[in-house]
């Protein structure tokens, strides 16, 4: 095994970006353990704010690929989006029992408007 490199604040930021925030893969490619990639970091503000940057990237990767499949109808998406933060900053959010009431109410609603059953069962989703 190669000796540790020295933890400056450029090779914190080079590792930081090529490791997209990953402290372990940081700590693999700078030859040291993550305990020392996590305190060199706590000494570096920039390294910091590149790490955040790096992971609020990586969850808008990741919500891109479930609006994808909100889009597309799958079921669990739906029940995400609407149970976690978008949905719930519209109302959707609460418990099972409050969301299983707003789904049912929205079936009938549905129905009402279209004068059918579409046959989705929304409770399903």
């Amino acid at each position: 095994m190669p000796p540790p490199v020295r933890l400056t604040e450029k090779r914190l930021l080079l590792a930081a970006a090529e490791q997209h925030g990953n402290l372990t893969g940081m700590a693999r490619a700078l030859n040291c353990s993550r305990r020392a990639v996590y305190d060199a970091v706590a000494k570096f503000e920039p390294v910091q704010l590149e790490l955040h940057q790096q992971r609020e990237a990586m969850i808008d990767i990741a919500e891109a690929h479930v609006f994808r499949l909100v889009v597309k109808g799958e079921p669990w998406a739906l029940r995400y989006i609407l149970a976690s933060g978008p949905g719930r900053r519209r109302g959707w959010g609460g418990g099972d029992q409050e969301l299983e009431e707003k789904i049912a109410a929205l079936e009938q609603a549905l129905q009402l408007l279209t004068g059918s059953d579409d046959g989705i069962d929304y409770r399903s989703i």
